[in-house]
């Protein structure tokens, strides 16, 4: 007998005994039943398993066969080919990461950043493309500070010439320009509107007073004007401004004079007013930028020429029998208290959050809240407020 059969296996096929690793005609020759020569002929056809390597990158995560992977590495799927044999497959995996950053900016107006100009503070996002690929996503926590400008109307006498304004000069009247840096560090334009009265009789008022927080000892205060280049005179401490209050009109909206002066390193100012204000009564008020505004004891005669100390005695200063009225800095000289920042007239929390967030900010220069007068926004400043709203201090006025 003779016969033939066809197989097929992946690999190898063993028949009658026989392993075959490769495709082809094989014979067997054998007895059959009847005891004559049986031959068979097997057509073989052997198939071969497959292997690939496979490279890979993803952000973040990548699916491959069902499955997610979130790490890089060697990963290796088993399947089966076209043939129908195994079929392994290697994937070298590299996982690249998304970055995600936040970053702070301030500016004066605007700002621009990645090609947007904003104009308004806030949290601003960007996305775009890391070196590996992937998205970066970089938040922006912007702060819009802004200019300001400010219209100041000043009317003086020709015996106050030259006036001095923000370390400028000034002889004839007119309308002046300005540009300054504003506590936020913006540009302020300030416009001096400047009346100089020319006038033949003036009535002097000659000060003398200290400001608890720039008071040194021995009766000198610290030249903070000068110090700070706010003036060429070494010994300017700051300014004050002089209030003259009608006895007889007390409930007025506003004073009957006001004078804006500079306060000097001893004590002294000087303060001219009309001739109008001879022969009448007035109560004395003094105005600082971060002192409790302080009252003459009682009103005074005004003579062509005048002088008040407020220096030398708590009886200089009017007292409503609540608070002391002055601070005693030695014995025998006292000093308007410091610490009213925000000119609401007592010393309290509010200065105390005003001064911290300014020291927190590291704020340098002519500041409400530097009530030591050396320029720094800072502890000394908030242990002089501190002091001083433990003891409730606020103004007292004689109405």
């Amino acid at each position: 007998t003779s016969s033939t059969l066809s197989a097929s296996a992946c690999s190898s096929y063993t028949w009658n005994g026989t392993t075959y690793s490769t495709s082809g005609t094989k014979i067997w020759t054998g007895t059959n039943a009847a005891g004559c020569d049986s031959s068979v002929t097997l057509n073989l056809t052997i198939k071969q398993p497959t292997s690939t390597t496979i490279s890979a990158s993803s952000c973040g995560s990548y699916t491959w066969n069902g499955t997610s992977y979130s790490t890089s590495g060697v990963k290796t799927w088993t399947g089966t080919n076209v043939a129908g044999c195994d079929s392994v497959v290697t994937l070298n995996l590299t996982i690249n990461q998304p970055t995600s950053t936040t970053i702070s900016a301030s500016s004066c107006g605007s700002y621009s950043w990645n090609g947007t100009s904003y104009s308004t503070g806030g949290v601003k996002t960007w996305t775009g493309t890391n070196a590996a690929g992937c998205d970066s996503v970089v938040t922006l926590n912007l702060t819009i500070n802004q200019p300001t400008s400010s219209v100041i109307n000043t009317t003086i006498y020709s015996s106050q010439i030259p006036y001095i304004f923000n370390g400028n000069t000034y002889t004839t009247s007119g309308i002046y320009l300005d540009t300054i840096v504003n506590d936020r560090g913006c540009d302020s334009l300030i416009t001096l509107n400047l009346n100089i009265v020319n006038i033949n009789t003036e009535a002097t008022l000659n000060l003398k007073l200290y400001l608890e927080g720039f008071y040194l000892s021995s009766g000198l205060m610290k030249s903070t004007l000068f110090d700070l280049g706010l003036s060429g005179i070494n010994n300017e401490t700051d300014t004050i401004e002089v209030k003259l209050w009608s006895a007889n009109n007390l409930n007025a909206d506003s004073p009957a004079f006001k004078r804006k002066v500079v306060l000097h390193t001893n004590g002294s100012a000087q303060a001219i007013f009309p001739a109008n204000v001879i022969g009448n009564y007035y109560y004395i008020a003094i105005n600082n930028r971060n002192s409790i505004e302080t009252w003459s004891r009682y009103p005074m005669y005004f003579a062509e020429n005048n002088m008040y100390d407020f220096t030398n005695s708590q009886l200089k200063a009017f007292d409503d029998n609540i608070n002391v009225p002055m601070k005693q800095m030695e014995p025998g000289k006292f000093a308007m208290y410091s610490g009213d920042v925000n000119h609401d007239g007592t010393v309290d929390i509010y200065d105390l959050q005003y001064t911290e967030n300014d020291a927190f900010n590291f704020y340098f220069g002519y500041n409400t809240t530097d009530c030591t007068g050396d320029g720094a926004t800072d502890a000394l400043d908030l242990q002089t407020i501190e002091n001083n709203a433990m003891k409730t201090i606020f103004f007292a006025r004689p109405f």
